[in-house]
């Protein structure tokens, strides 16, 4: 069973429900459930985008508020590409 749960920021999620007659077989049915997902997001070239976080140094201030503390400016972007699954 597949349900879709909510939008995220770089994400679609959904809730995947798998059964097995054997507790101990289900990490076995998740593994195989992962590769062929994967499989089929290549064969089918769907990406997944991964966000990523540029970390900026900016020279140390000498005013009372970075207590003379380089400070850092973050971004977070969207590349064009993510990184392959598995990878």
């Amino acid at each position: 069973m597949v349900r879709w749960k909510d939008f995220g920021d770089f994400a679609i999620t959904f809730v995947t429900v798998l059964r097995v007659r054997d507790f101990a077989a289900q990490y076995a049915l998740w593994s195989e459930f992962v590769k062929a997902l994967h499989r089929r997001f290549q064969q089918e070239g769907t990406e997944i985008p991964f966000p990523i976080r540029t970390v900026i140094m900016k020279p140390a201030s000498q005013g009372p508020a970075t207590g003379g503390m380089a400070v850092a400016d973050t971004e977070t972007r969207r590349p064009a590409t993510g990184p392959p699954l598995g990878g």
